[in-house]
C-alpha cells in the first residue's frame, strides 16, 4: 500500500503484510493510502492514530461502454512515434508499457490507459534495453542489464520507483522466488552454468537438475526436483566422450583446424539445443502447487506442505517439446496454456492438466504473436506489422 501526506513530502510504502511504521511530524495533518483496485481514503493523522487497522473499500472495474458486437480482435496500443519492446496488464486492466525511439538511448517506461493513452512516463538512459518482471508478490519490476527498480503505484494512473539495485542481486534473490503460498516461499536453486573457454566457441554447459525448495521462518526443505532424463544423461555422457575422442585424434593428426570448428559447433549446439537449461515451470492453482516435469513428461501435483499427491503423465505426441515452448498460466480465469514457436510462428493452446491433454487449439488472428500473456480468457499479444520495420503493436483478442 501507498502511503503520502497532503504536501507529497511524505511518502511510504507497507511491507507485504500492510504494516508500517509512522514518524511523528507535527507538519503533517492528513495522509493518503492508495492500492491498485481499491479506492483511495484519506484519513487525519490524530484519527490515525487512534485506530490499528484501516480499511479500504474494494473498487470495482468500470469497464468502457461497448455494442453488442463483440471484435475478435482489438487494438490496444498502435503508435509508430516510438517501438513497443514489453509490456504488462494491470489487475484493473490498464497496462505499463516500456518503449523505445531509434537513434535515441536508453527507453521510457508508460502508465496507459485503453482509450485515453499514456498518463505518466518514466524516462530510463544509458543502462540499454528494458523488460517488465511480476514477482509471485504480485509486484512490478523493470529490469535492465545491470539494474532492477520496484515499482509503485501512487494512483490509477501514476506510479514511481523504488530505489533501484543491482542486476546481479536481484537475479541471486528475488528472481529465484518463483511461488509464495501463505507464509513460505518457494524458491528455485540449480548450479550454476559452467563456462568452458575453447578456442572456436565458448561453450557454457548447464545444471542437469532443478530443485524446489520450500522456505519459511523457522524451516527450508526441498519439495520436488527436476534432473535431466535418462536418455539425456546417456547423451550427455557419449557426446563429451566422443567429443575429447575427437580433439585427441585431430590431435594425433598434427591438428586440423576446421575438425576442431567442427568439434566445437558440435557442442555448443548440443549445450544450447538439447542439453539445455531445465525448464520447468510452477504455479499456484487454488491451494496446490502445480510443477511440470517435462524431462519426464509429467505434471505433478503437491499439496501447500510440499507433499506430492497426484502425477498426471502429459501426452508427448500432443505436446511437442521439439521447438521452442511455454506454459502460459491464466490465474484469474485458472486455465492453462501450451505456447509452441517455430521460427516467428505461435501456436497456442488449452492445456487440460487433469489429463495432460490439449483440451482445445486456439486460434491466433496474428500468427506472428510474441510475448503472449493470457487475463481471464483475453490473449494479448505484441505483433511486428511489417518485417523491414520495427514498429510493433498490442493486441487484445477475446
Amino acid at each position: 500500500m501507498y502511503i503520502n501526506s497532503e504536501n507529497s513530502k511524505f511518502d511510504l510504502l507497507t511491507n507485504k503484510d500492510g504494516k508500517f511504521i509512522l514518524i511523528s511530524d507535527p507538519k503533517i495533518k492528513t495522509l493518503s493510502f492508495y492500492k491498485m483496485g481499491y479506492y483511495p481514503k484519506k484519513i487525519r493523522v490524530e484519527e490515525l492514530i487512534k485506530t490499528d487497522t484501516i480499511y479500504l473499500d474494494e473498487q470495482p472495474i468500470e469497464l468502457a461502454q461497448v455494442e453488442i458486437k463483440l471484435n475478435i480482435i482489438d487494438t490496444i496500443v498502435k503508435d509508430k512515434r516510438f517501438y513497443l519492446d514489453d509490456y504488462l496488464v494491470l489487475p484493473n486492466q490498464d497496462f505499463l508499457i516500456i518503449t523505445s525511439k531509434i537513434n535515441i538511448p536508453g527507453f521510457e517506461i508508460s502508465y496507459y490507459k485503453w482509450h485515453k493513452g499514456v498518463t505518466c512516463t518514466k524516462k530510463i538512459k544509458n543502462e540499454g534495453s528494458g523488460s517488465i518482471f511480476k514477482d509471485c508478490f504480485n509486484n512490478a519490476h523493470v529490469v535492465t542489464k545491470d539494474y532492477s527498480r520496484q515499482i509503485f503505484f501512487e494512483s490509477d494512473s501514476t506510479f514511481n520507483f523504488l530505489p533501484k539495485y543491482s542486476r546481479s542481486r536481484f537475479d541471486s534473490t528475488l528472481a529465484k522466488v518463483v511461488l509464495r503460498v501463505d507464509t513460505t516461499v518457494v524458491i528455485s536453486s540449480s548450479q550454476a552454468p559452467v563456462k568452458i573457454k575453447q578456442q572456436y566457441f565458448d561453450l557454457k554447459k548447464n545444471s542437469p537438475f532443478l530443485s524446489y525448495i520450500m522456505v519459511s521462518k523457522n524451516s527450508r526443505k526441498n519439495v520436488y526436483t527436476v534432473m535431466y532424463n535418462k536418455e539425456l544423461r546417456e547423451m550427455l555422457k557419449y557426446e563429451i566422450y566422443d567429443s575429447e575422442s575427437m580433439a585427441a585424434e585431430a590431435k594425433a593428426l598434427g591438428g586440423s583446424g576446421d575438425s576442431e570448428v567442427k568439434r566445437e559447433a558440435k557442442m555448443d549446439l548440443f549445450f544450447t539445443k538439447i542439453a539445455a537449461p531445465i525448464y520447468a515451470p510452477v504455479f499456484l492453482k487454488n491451494d496446490t502447487i502445480v510443477i511440470f516435469n517435462f524431462q519426464e513428461n509429467l505434471i505433478v501435483f503437491l499439496n501447500k506442505s510440499g507433499q506430492i499427491i497426484k502425477e498426471v503423465d502429459l501426452d508427448h505426441k500432443e505436446l511437442s517439446t521439439f521447438r521452442n515452448f511455454e506454459i502460459i498460466y491464466d490465474a484469474p480465469g485458472q486455465r492453462f496454456y501450451f505456447k509452441t514457436k517455430d521460427s516467428d510462428r505461435s501456436t497456442l493452446s488449452l492445456l487440460n492438466i487433469y489429463s495432460g491433454k490439449i483440451a482445445k487449439k486456439i486460434h491466433l488472428e496474428k500468427v506472428f504473436a510474441k510475448n503472449i500473456q493470457i487475463v481471464n480468457g483475453k490473449i494479448y499479444y505484441i505483433v511486428k506489422e511489417k518485417e523491414w520495420d520495427d514498429t510493433s503493436y498490442l493486441y487484445q483478442q477475446n
